[in-house]
């Protein structure tokens, strides 16, 4: 019999699309067949059946798969909605500006964020992924390649500005604490900016065990003799 094929491909995994889909060939797992085999009397009837085992080694094969969701849980202009409708209509409230302090000055009410002078500018948001996986095993520990995918898209998140700040020292800094003439990148691995303060968060199931979910089921086999007359 031909070896059945399976798919090996990424689908929807576009900037604009917020559904992926992964499809992979799982590593073959090897299982030992047994053969059963029995005795004839003088009339060819059968007497004492045998298990024997198989001569060739089986692979169990399957399709593998990954569903990603993402989603804005809170994006950045929604996070700054409140501080800079206050500064548009001149409020000085300050328990009005949560997030950011926006200029209150008339002309500036037209532009994006228009931070106020002596202010930083500070990124927010929160963002989410869900990653739900079909994967086959020959135990019920957690699945590899489930840890690897939820770490290369965690990994993948970056933030980059190319502002400048001034830190304790009083000197120009970019927003990861970097030279002020380079971009300012922040990862999830290199989260930390001006001042040692942490302005990237990771919640995952290692500090939140809701994020993590596993059903295993078991592929039911039989190694007995089944006598079925129909």
């Amino acid at each position: 019999m031909n070896q059945k094929k399976f798919e090996n491909n990424i689908s929807n995994n576009y900037d604009t699309d917020l559904k992926a889909r992964m499809l992979w060939t799982n590593n073959p797992i090897k299982f030992n067949v047994i053969r059963y085999m029995c005795d004839l009397d003088v009339n060819e009837n059968p007497t004492v059946w045998k298990s024997v085992p198989g001569k060739y080694e089986r692979q169990f094969v399957q399709q593998c798969s990954a569903d990603i969701d993402w989603d804005v849980t809170s994006s950045m202009a929604q996070d700054y909605r409140q501080a800079r409708d206050a500064a548009s209509r001149m409020k000085y409230d300050s328990s009005l500006y949560d997030k950011a302090v926006f200029a209150t000055d008339i002309s500036m009410k037209d532009y994006d964020y228009p931070i106020k002078s002596g202010y930083y500018f500070n990124p927010t948001g929160t963002y989410t992924f869900e990653v739900t996986t079909v994967n086959y095993k020959s135990n019920q520990d957690d699945t590899k390649e489930h840890k690897e995918l939820v770490n290369a898209l965690i990994n993948s998140f970056r933030y980059e500005s190319n502002l400048v700040y001034i830190d304790a020292n009083n000197q120009a800094v970019n927003i990861a604490n970097g030279p002020y003439t380079d971009p300012g990148v922040l990862t999830a691995k290199n989260n930390k900016g001006i001042g040692g303060e942490e302005l990237i968060t990771v919640l995952d199931r290692s500090k939140d065990s809701s994020c993590y979910k596993k059903i295993v089921e078991e592929i039911v086999y039989n190694s007995k003799m089944v006598d079925d007359e129909n």
